[in-house]
Order: C-alpha cells, then structure tokens, then sequence
C-alpha cells in the first residue's frame, strides 16, 4: 500500500481541476514520502497552491474540489488528508477601487508614464484590503524581475519612478476622495 502511488494519483486528480478558461491553476510542490530504496512508502506529503482566482465566488468550486479528494483513494489501504487555507482572497475590482485607479492613471499621465487598467487574478496583499471593502490597486511598488524565482529582485531604476508615482498618487487621492 504505497503512500506515495496514491499521493501521485492525487495530484494527477487535483491537476485536472485545471479549469483554463476561468484561468484557475492548482500546482503541487513540494511533494516529499516513503524512505530508501526497497521499503514501501507508509506515507506521502504534498503541499498544493491555487492560483488564479478570478472571482471569491470561485472558492466554493476549489473548497468542493479539495473536499472529493479523500473519498476518491486509488490505492486499496491508504487515507487522504486535505487541508487548506486561504493565503489571498480575490481582488475584484469595485467601483471605489474604479476610482482609486482613475487617481493612479492620472498621476501616472502627469509623469509622462502610459497607465493600463488589467485585471489580473494574483496573490496580492491589496487583495486583503479590498476584501474588507477598501478601494485598492496594485502595482504602485518597485518593478520586480524574476518574481517568485530564485532569481527575483527589485529593479532599481525603477525605484525613482514609482515613488514619485506613488506621492503623486496620494495628493491626486487626497484631492478627488475630498469631492
């Protein structure tokens, strides 16, 4: 009854929870189990992230995918245990965060920079904010190069810029949320 045979079919299971049209991605790493060579596995590990949550709506498809994984074992003998927790919520664009954006372009066209308004569904602590129904944006920070590699750093040219970005930013904040 190797733990980690059925370990490899559950994450084979939770990969087909891809759903790529809403972009809802799960990924499996790291994965750690069984003990040298010729022993079988008595027990297997997996740490599993979701990303890509477009809407909070979607937390109840992921939770009510999670919760099959247990009643669907593979390998006769063993049990599956999945927990979870919430890392970011999603952060969906309100019409307050609509008008917090509207106070960033214009700050960033008075800087000389182009603004565009994406909707991108990545782990953000903005995302936190907004969910206690703050108006939040992202991105007004140093530019990252190589993010979440072991390569990621801060473009320092970039640090000049988007500070003034961001003081210019608040007085245009300061000014409009007064109206």
């Amino acid at each position: 009854h190797s733990a980690v045979h059925e370990l490899a079919q559950q994450i084979l299971r939770l990969y087909s929870f891809n759903d790529m049209q809403k972009k809802i991605y799960y990924n499996v790493a790291p994965i750690s189990g069984g003990r040298p060579n010729g022993v079988v596995a008595g027990e297997a590990h997996g740490q599993f992230c979701v990303a890509g949550m477009p809407t909070n709506a979607d937390f109840g498809l992921v939770e009510e995918n999670l919760r099959s994984m247990p009643e669907q074992v593979t390998v006769e003998g063993c049990t599956v245990d999945v927990s979870w927790h919430t890392l970011f919520p999603a952060m969906e664009r309100t019409e307050n965060s609509g008008r917090l954006y509207g106070c960033v372009a214009e700050a960033a066209e008075q800087l000389g920079l182009s603004p565009v308004e994406i909707s991108d569904p990545c782990a953000t602590d903005a995302a936190w904010i907004s969910s206690f129904g703050v108006p939040a944006v992202d991105a007004l920070s140093a530019m990252e190069v190589g993010i979440h590699t072991m390569e990621e750093h801060v473009s320092i040219s970039s640090i000049q810029q988007r500070t003034a970005l961001a003081a210019l930013t608040i007085h245009t904040v300061c000014r409009d949320f007064k109206k």
